[in-house]
């Protein structure tokens, strides 16, 4: 994590980075920094796919369906096909 922490430093506009690193804190068990972490991607980069999909898991485990809902509408509406299919099979959303 050390090293993804130095990156941001030297590069904090890389919403890769935020986002490799809060999977590195969520698999610690740090679901408030892997949130934040996933939120600062989404933020740097709206369009960021893999930070939404990765917010949302961390939200459905904490119970927060419609969190996690908003989230994974929020990477259909980018495009993500496979978000969009996982969706219309769970009828979650008209795609």
């Amino acid at each position: 994590m050390a090293d993804y922490t130095k990156a941001i430093e030297i590069n904090p506009k890389s919403a890769d980075t935020y986002n490799n690193r809060g999977s590195i804190k969520s698999d610690l068990g740090d679901n408030k920094g892997a949130t934040a972490d996933y939120t600062q991607a989404i933020e740097i980069s709206p369009s960021f796919v893999p930070a939404y999909l990765n917010r949302a898991a961390i939200k459905l485990d904490q119970g927060d369906k419609e969190g996690a809902t908003a989230d994974l509408l929020q990477a259909a509406k980018i495009g993500n096909a496979d978000v969009q299919q996982w969706l219309k099979s769970n009828g979650i959303s008209k795609w």
